[in-house]
């Protein structure tokens, strides 16, 4: 496996390809070692659960959302904002924006089982639901999904938290190139998740 110092200056370079600053100083991320990758079955189980909850954000009503992740035995592995929603039944214009957004972060999850690529340059696939199982095939696809090597998962893990930085530090500078702070954001989020950073898809620092 490459080193996550290869892998950091191998990021870096590409940065300075697309004619962003980078900040040198910023660490290497954690080793695979230091991290808890999720499997296959676990991404394509938040995969099919964020897509619920991405459907409540254009307004699909919440309990039936509830009573396809709660029937698929989906509910622990959305995060805690997530949770909450269906609990109380009820989601605030923020919140409907919130998971809009995370589309992007499906983008990853769909990219880490190999069903699209990814470009952090551009938004997510006009027809990224279409990756998604039909209504009844779900366990069959859970079963049958497979993972990126862990080493891919690495290195863009890498780049969404290099990248990230590059987004924030545009806001003052100006020169953001093709990047959506947005998108780096939630791509960086799911990306974290799927390398194992932490357990709550909410509650991952996102720090620069």
């Amino acid at each position: 496996m490459t080193d996550c110092h290869s892998i950091k200056l191998q990021n870096e370079a590409y940065l300075q390809k697309l004619g962003l600053d980078i900040n040198p100083a910023l660490p290497c991320i954690e080793s695979p070692e230091e991290a808890n990758p999720r499997t296959a079955v676990d991404i394509a189980k938040n995969f099919v659960a964020l897509s619920y909850m991405i459907r409540v954000g254009h307004g699909y009503p919440i309990p039936k959302a509830y009573k396809r992740i709660h029937d698929l035995g989906l509910l622990h592995v959305l995060g805690s904002s997530s949770r909450r929603i269906l609990e109380t039944e009820a989601v605030s214009a923020q919140q409907k924006i919130d998971l809009t957004w995370q589309v992007e972060g499906a983008q990853v999850l769909a990219w880490a089982l190999k069903l699209a690529d990814l470009d952090h340059t551009r938004g997510c696939d006009d027809d990224l639901v279409s990756r998604l199982p039909a209504e009844g095939e779900e366990t069959k696809f859970f079963e049958a999904a497979t993972l990126r090597p862990l080493v891919e998962i690495q290195e863009q893990a890498d780049l969404a938290y290099r990248m990230h930085w590059c987004a924030v530090s545009s806001r003052f500078s100006g020169n953001a190139g093709e990047l959506n702070e947005s998108i780096v954001r939630e791509r960086r989020r799911a990306l974290d998740w799927v390398y194992g950073v932490d357990e709550d898809w909410d509650e991952i620092p996102l720090d620069t």
